[in-house]
């Protein structure tokens, strides 16, 4: 009887050992678990992190390498530009006023970078400045000079043709009811703002004959918005 006794406590008391046992291994499972699911999500944002640097880091060398590319294209456009137009003896003869060109209104009468000098009266303290851009579609620009003195401007258009220096065309304002510029797509325009708002729009033929390519009036505000463009990037006259 006692045997039995005792044989049924060892028996409970395995059974007790195994099932603490069982417990403690479920639990050192469920911790193994968490450390393992703890492990993937950790991973997981690690990875996430990795890939959305990497993604920023590729995102940032694409848009750098075009804008740098294009920065560079850009200056050495500019460049070549400045290069080729500065190079051009005829422009460079005038701008030194070496020469003058035929004036397209006044026959026998030449207009030169110091025309101020006449006009002592309108030009007093004038400043003046000179730029290129194609007026006439050929791809090779033309020089545009530009002398200033308050409310008084005198603009010249001049081109070459033939090997010769061809002024295209002249404008001149002493009051604030007439301007004048050049958009750096090559446009040249006019307002006249007497009786009434009046802008025109003008191109040149390739041997510079302006070609009036549209009037408008205050009411073609919209129209008007679709020629407009940016002014020309203007160099200083030394």
């Amino acid at each position: 009887m006692k045997k039995q006794q005792m044989a049924m406590a060892a028996g409970v008391v395995i059974l007790v050992l195994s099932a603490c046992g069982q417990t403690e291994s479920a639990e050192e499972k469920q911790k193994e678990e968490r450390l393992i699911i703890e492990r993937i999500d950790d991973a997981g944002e690690v990875q996430e992190t990795e890939t959305a640097d990497l993604a920023e880091s590729a995102g940032e060398v694409q848009s750098a390498t075009p804008k740098d590319d294009a920065s560079e294209k850009r200056e050495n456009s500019g460049q070549t530009e400045s290069v080729s137009d500065a190079g051009n003896p005829l422009y460079e003869a005038f701008l030194k006023n070496e020469i003058g060109v035929a004036n397209p209104y006044v026959e026998g009468m030449e207009l030169t970078v110091m025309d101020d000098e006449g006009y002592e009266s309108e030009f007093e303290n004038a400043w003046k400045e000179y730029a290129y851009v194609d007026v006439n579609g050929d791809e090779k620009p033309e020089l545009i000079f530009k002398i200033s003195s308050n409310l008084s401007e005198l603009m010249y258009i001049v081109g070459i043709c033939d090997n010769k220096l061809v002024c295209f065309d002249a404008f001149e304002t002493h009051t604030k009811n007439i301007a004048f510029g050049v958009y750096d797509y090559g446009m040249v325009w006019e307002v006249r703002n007497y009786d009434g708002f009046e802008k025109t729009i003008y191109s040149y033929t390739s041997d510079g004959q302006p070609v009036e390519a549209r009037r408008f009036t205050e009411e073609d505000g919209a129209d008007i918005a679709a020629y407009e463009g940016e002014d020309v990037e203007w160099i200083d006259w030394q």
